[in-house]
């Protein structure tokens, strides 16, 4: 019963289904498609519904077939839905589609640091990381 919820979120669009159910999941026409779908998750406030793997998965994907029409930003926003998704495998699904160099990039290596913190559960190291180093008057005020 899992897997159907994981594989199909109730929030996604039928186009976006059957994308992802034919071949047409490698079609590059298709890549639009799934970062539009991308950030509607984004603009969703409700997390039972706002992270579809399987799509970002697949968009991820056609990047690594298409890799002139890759699109940092949206790499990003893949992963960091899928760091705060509630699925822990999601966040290294995403990351063995990506290559060495994009993972050199500096936004995606902060998002394997605080990956990295919350798998050690050093959360005070993640908000540093996530924030930078608070001064002392804001710290005082906490």
């Amino acid at each position: 019963m899992a897997v159907s919820t994981f594989a199909r979120p109730v929030s996604r669009p039928e186009e976006i289904d059957i994308l992802l159910k034919g071949v047409e999941r490698y079609n590059p026409d298709k890549i639009g498609l799934l970062e539009d779908y991308l950030a509607h998750q984004c603009a969703n406030p409700d997390p039972a519904t706002n992270h579809d793997v399987m799509a970002n998965l697949a968009l991820l994907k056609m990047y690594q077939f298409n890799p002139t029409m890759l699109d940092l930003d949206v790499i990003r926003r893949i992963l960091a839905k899928a760091l705060i998704s509630t699925s822990q495998g999601d966040f290294n699904l995403c990351l063995y589609l990506l290559t060495d160099d994009i993972c050199q990039d500096p936004s995606i290596s902060k998002l394997l640091t605080l990956r990295d913190y919350l798998e050690r559960a050093q959360f005070d190291g993640f908000w540093k990381e996530m924030y930078g180093e608070d001064d002392e008057e804001e710290e005082s005020a906490v």
